[in-house]
């Protein structure tokens, strides 16, 4: 015997004739097996809509997280040329103080160096006894 021709009188409760038992109403009741049968096309029908639709939120999940992924690599390579430049830009700073720096120091160096070598010479007495 199978589901179908299941006895529902033993699914009935005994306090309202209308209600099922649910713990013992299995089956489909055989009275009405044309109704039953369309329910259960509708119930295939809503399982193959809900399967379709979740298949579709499978497929934009997976479409969207690639997005993502793209828009991440491409922020990371952003984020490392932004760094490469600034880095560069550090590096020619500093090149350009360094070289002041030197100068500078050259300068200063010369400075140190005449005034340790000044002499009296020619160019000194040259302008004695001239009226300016």
């Amino acid at each position: 015997m199978g589901i179908l021709a299941e006895d529902i009188t033993d699914g009935v409760s005994a306090s309202s004739p209308n209600r099922f038992r649910p713990e013992y109403f299995r089956g489909i009741p055989p009275t009405s097996p044309a109704g039953s049968l369309q329910a259960l096309a509708t119930l295939d029908a809503q399982v193959e809509a809900k399967a379709a639709r979740e298949a579709r939120e499978r497929e934009d999940k997976a479409v969207q997280a690639a997005q993502d992924a793209a828009e991440l690599k491409h922020a990371a390579q952003l984020e490392r040329s932004v760094k490469e430049a600034a880095a560069a830009q550090r590096k020619a700073t500093a090149e350009v103080l360094n070289a002041q720096k030197a100068a500078a120091e050259e300068k200063r160096r010369l400075e140190r160096e005449a005034k340790r070598n000044y002499r009296i010479g020619e160019d000194f007495y040259k302008g004695f006894g001239k009226a300016f």
